[in-house]
């Protein structure tokens, strides 16, 4: 197989991203690759405070009021101080998942903003994720949880599986 333009190498990642597309959710992971700050672009004009990306490494703007926040592993991003990522339930019914984009609204609205809908319930969460090759956990307070891994052992399970 020849390398025309890179054509082929195209076609090859644009069926990885098929196929991972058509991963079942639960086999979705967020594995960060080790941290290499040269390779990090400065966050430029930011209209709030800077925030460390999912990974841990890099730094980048925070989200601002009205735009989108968490999502997948908090793809999304992370609001600004003063402000928090609000999930409402969709439209059709269906219930909230951890895979939702919230909007970052102001962390002291009233019932009169919530448009109808209940406000998500926030709890402290403890769960773990691979960073830089290694198993970081935390318990943080939120609605969704950003973790992918309930608990270190089975971070720590996962992680020898990569490593295999």
């Amino acid at each position: 197989m020849h390398l025309v333009g890179g054509k082929c190498l195209l076609g090859l990642w644009h069926l990885v991203l098929v196929a991972l597309a058509l991963l079942p959710a639960s086999s979705r992971a967020l594995v960060c690759l080790p941290c290499d700050e040269s390779k990090c672009e400065e966050p430029k004009n930011c209209p709030g405070s800077i925030v460390l990306g999912i990974c841990g490494c890099c730094f980048m703007c925070a989200r601002q009021k009205n735009e989108s926040c968490g999502g997948v592993y908090g793809l999304h991003g992370a609001c600004d101080r003063g402000l928090r990522c609000v999930i409402r339930p969709p439209l059709n019914g269906d219930s909230i998942t951890e895979y939702e984009v919230g909007v970052c609204e102001d962390e002291n609205w009233d019932d009169g903003q919530l448009y109808g809908f209940e406000p998500c319930n926030e709890n402290f969460i403890t769960g773990c994720n691979i960073i830089n090759g290694k198993c970081e956990c935390d318990t943080i307070r939120t609605c969704n949880s950003p973790f992918e891994f309930p608990n270190q052992e089975s971070c720590q399970t996962a992680l020898k599986r990569i490593e295999d």
